[in-house]
């Protein structure tokens, strides 16, 4: 009697098994591409935003620079001084200096101009080196568009300028939206920017540093030098020093 061997069952995968795997496949695939494509775009909004953060900061820390070290300098013409200083809701005109990686130092007729309109507005920062000839005056120092300019901020819903201190000698100090004193500048600037991408105000309050610091840092802008100079003509460059007579905060008042 001759015995015969039972086929062994099949051991592969049938069709349906091998479609239903794959199925899974692609689900997994697509599921794990979607995961790395919203982290990569959650990455890069993040690193968007601090970098713009970080950006936001930097032009706030050179405003606030810029304004803190403003030179109480005085232009005299026959007889008269004005403090070479303008100060509106739109403009801020001053004498400062610049960072050394932008210019070869010394005095500069700096302006923090808002230029067009609501909601569309954008901060310019405008320098120029401060010349004194004999065409040099308060028409020439309040021009606007001079010497090289930068873009601070260009995504601005509104900007403005606001200054605090006595517009008058018996007057209390107050808040103002332009500085009317030709003898003295603000105690405090406040820049207010209000941005198309925020719900918040940014408020920068900024301290003026030449109203604390020692009446002899005051100059004056004339022909003849007074004997009492070289204590203040140190605090500029030799190169700026012609043209310019240096006399204590006190000798300026007529």
């Amino acid at each position: 009697m001759t015995l015969r061997s039972r086929p062994s069952p099949a051991t592969g995968f049938t069709l349906i098994e091998v479609l239903i795997a794959l199925s899974l496949s692609v689900i997994l695939a697509a599921m794990l591409f979607s995961s790395l494509h919203t982290y990569a775009l959650g990455t890069a909004a993040g690193q968007k935003h601090l970098a713009a953060k970080q950006t936001s900061a930097s032009v706030y820390q050179f405003i606030g620079d810029q304004l803190r070290g403003s030179v109480p300098l005085t232009l005299r013409l026959e007889g008269e001084r004005r403090l070479l200083f303008l100060g509106n809701d739109r403009r801020v005109v001053y004498i400062g200096h610049i960072p050394r990686h932008r210019s070869a130092g010394g005095l500069h007729k700096n302006s923090l101009v808002i230029e067009g309109q609501a909601p569309h507005q954008s901060l310019v920062f405008s320098y120029a080196r401060l010349v004194v000839d004999e065409a040099f005056g308060m028409a020439a120092f309040t021009e606007p568009g001079t010497g090289i300019s930068k873009t601070l901020i260009a995504d601005a819903r509104a900007i403005e300028f606001e200054y605090f201190g006595p517009q008058n000698e018996n007057e209390d100090s107050a808040w103002s939206t332009e500085w009317s004193r030709n003898d003295l500048l603000p105690a405090l600037v406040r820049v207010r920017v209000s941005r198309s991408n925020k719900q918040t105000l940014d408020d920068m309050v900024i301290p003026i540093y030449a109203n604390t610091a020692s009446k002899r840092a005051a100059l004056t802008i004339g022909t003849q030098r007074s004997s009492k100079q070289n204590d203040v003509l140190r605090l500029l460059r030799p190169k700026d020093q012609q043209g310019l007579e240096a006399i204590p905060a006190t000798e300026n008042r007529q």
